[in-house]
């Protein structure tokens, strides 16, 4: 049997879907259809919005939607002025009541901010809108498409090399690990660092201040403390994102400089919502179910 020719033919394979990062005009992997991510996207937001009108835990305070969505109207043209066909994703921003200071933003701009990271973080509205500016540019530039093309290029090379030199379960296992913590880890690190990074110049474009994005972090930190390694963790420690934030926030506060009296005097281009989940969300959950395409 010929083995040879397997990693070869793997490489290409990864040369042959490698794309550029919009905004930092990095590599990235891609071995997933855009088209595919968007529909499981839109069919997760879905089930979300179901789950939480069923328990009534959807768009529950007015003021806080209010102030979440204001945020997320300002930062989603600085977004599309990148990727001017994003404008056709089915932006979408919901409040979730949950005590978990958690948001996200998942693939064709569905966002979701749970309540208790208002609450518990008291967030201005600038701490705010860098949050959800970096959720935003984790959307635009594609990172779960690309995490997930990387865990399959990085499990489907641990499987070649297991097959190529028919090596027992042991030396397999150790060669999935060493991809997870190898490439796997580092590249979800990367991408948050990038998250970081991208988010804060969204957030400047439109008029919020980049530096607010470390007082956020310090936040965390003082919340939660830092842990001892980032080697096995998906993301940065909070000391390397509060660095590398200082840094940006001084590169891009000229641009908020700029921009600040347009987002005061209310003259900022602002995203207007096509479908609103209203209270319940109901409308919402059921036109993204009918338009999903497998």
């Amino acid at each position: 049997m010929k083995t040879k020719p397997i990693m070869p033919f793997l490489l290409s394979c990864l040369l042959a879907a490698c794309a550029v990062n919009p905004v930092t005009e990095r590599p990235q992997l891609m071995l997933l259809a855009d088209e595919q991510v968007l529909a499981q996207s839109y069919r997760a937001y879905a089930e979300l919005l179901d789950e939480a009108a069923y328990r009534r835990a959807l768009n529950v305070d007015p003021d806080m939607v209010a102030r979440v969505r204001e945020a997320g109207s300002r930062l989603i043209p600085q977004a599309i002025g990148y990727r001017p066909e994003i404008a056709g994703w089915r932006w979408e921003v919901n409040v979730f009541e949950s005590d978990i200071p958690g948001a996200f933003c998942l693939a064709g701009g569905k966002i979701a901010v749970n309540s208790g990271l208002l609450v518990r973080l008291r967030l201005t509205d600038d701490e705010l809108a860098q949050v959800i500016g970096h959720e935003i540019a984790h959307a635009l530039s594609e990172h779960n498409r690309e995490k997930r093309s990387t865990a399959i290029a990085s499990g489907a090379a641990a499987r070649a090399l297991v097959f190529a030199r028919q090596l027992n379960n042991v030396v397999s296992t150790l060669l999935k690990d060493a991809a997870r913590i190898g490439i796997d880890l580092p590249n979800s690190r990367q991408a948050e660092m990038e998250a970081d990074r991208v988010g804060t110049l969204i957030a400047a474009k439109a008029g919020y201040d980049p530096r607010a994005a470390v007082l956020f972090w310090e936040k965390v930190r003082a919340r939660h403390g830092e842990p001892s390694s980032a080697l096995l963790s998906t993301h940065p420690l909070p000391s390397e994102r509060i660095a590398g934030l200082r840094e940006e926030a001084v590169r891009v506060f000229p641009i908020y400089a700029e921009r600040q009296p347009l987002r005061l005097g209310n003259t900022m281009p602002r995203f207007e919502f096509a479908v609103d989940a209203g209270a319940n969300g109901v409308e919402s959950a059921s036109r993204d179910k009918a338009n999903v395409v497998d």
